[in-house]
Parts: structure tokens; sequence; C-alpha cells
């Protein structure tokens, strides 16, 4: 959970706490492989795609923590 502290006296709504609640489909560690990635998350897709769906599949994490993969 994210949390935005509020100014002081604050009256716009962007100046207000608030609270930034983040859900992940998937979690890995730093030992998982290429393939258990794919199967657990875009595998799925590819019949989708196929047959001519739009799909995408977002990584996110820390820049150098391995989220691209060829």
């Amino acid at each position: 959970m994210i949390c935005k502290k509020a100014q002081k006296g604050a009256v716009l709504k962007s100046q207000q706490r608030h609270v930034n609640e983040y859900c992940f489909d998937e979690a890995f560690g730093e030992t998982s492989t290429q393939d258990e990635v794919y199967q657990a998350t875009a595998a799925r897709h590819v019949p989708a795609v196929l047959e001519g769906s739009n799909v995408t599949v977002i990584a996110y994490g820390a820049t150098g923590a391995g989220k691209v993969h060829s």
C-alpha cells in the first residue's frame, strides 16, 4: 500500500491524503526461470493473440532486476 501525505490546509483533492493499493497477479524470485515466468503469465494469452486479440503483459520491477528476457 502506498500512502500520500496531505498538505497542511489542503483544499484541492490532489493535495489531500489518498491511498493507492496495487495487486499483482504473479511475483517471481531471483531464481525463477524464463520458462516459469512465461508459463505463469503470457502462455495462456497466446491463443487469443493468434485469433487477433490484443494482449499486454506488463512487468514491474526495479531497473536492472531482469524484467526483459529474449
